[in-house]
């Protein structure tokens, strides 16, 4: 699919994406996203695809909406011409750093893993209910995403956690760690 956003920058007018078929050149949806307020700024992004390879996905549409204090998060179905879902997120004390998802896939089940600046977040792919929300503790300590795992790391540190993704559960952590034939070391001082 060819995705082409418009973003609204000026008074009176909406953020809009259009959605085409690369091969039939067919416009497959259309979607304008309207003001809170005259004065409002919205600037409009396309993730990218990172659910091509889960069929259920592949065709659908991640958008980040930027607004004046919150951000949407906008899921797409253009085959079937609807939004799947909206979440709101309000900004944080921290806002920098360019916004990150994932599908991931765990137990047959689906999730979308957003990150944005050191604020994590996970949601259901079907719905779009949020799982969790967790903030780093500063812009040294990192988290890195392999299937369902979470790994995290800093730049003030040795130490390394191996965490599951839905659950939060931690499966190790230490200095450095082993896991499955697979060494990691933090990349620390």
């Amino acid at each position: 699919n060819l995705v082409i956003t418009g973003s609204s920058l000026s008074k009176n007018q909406t953020a809009t994406v259009y959605v085409y078929d690369l091969i039939s050149s067919k416009l497959l949806m259309s979607k304008e996203f309207e003001k809170d307020h005259p004065s409002q700024r919205m600037l409009l992004y396309v993730f990218n695809n990172h659910a091509s390879h889960i069929p259920e996905y592949k065709n659908n549409v991640f958008l980040f909406l930027r607004r004046d204090n919150y951000y949407n998060i906008v899921l797409l179905d253009p085959e079937k011409g609807v939004e799947r879902w909206r979440q709101t997120i309000p900004f944080q004390a921290v806002i920098e750093g360019d916004p990150f998802l994932y599908v991931i896939e765990s137990s047959d089940n689906y999730y979308v893993f957003h990150q944005k600046g050191i604020n994590l977040y996970l949601y259901s792919a079907e719905g779009g209910e949020q799982i969790w929300q967790k903030t780093l503790s500063d812009d040294s300590e990192k988290v890195l995403l392999h299937q369902d795992r979470l790994v995290f790391y800093s730049n003030s540190n040795s130490t390394i956690t191996l965490q599951d993704a839905i659950n939060q559960k931690i499966i190790v952590s230490g200095n450095p760690i082993i896991i499955k034939s697979f060494t990691l070391y933090s990349p620390g001082p």
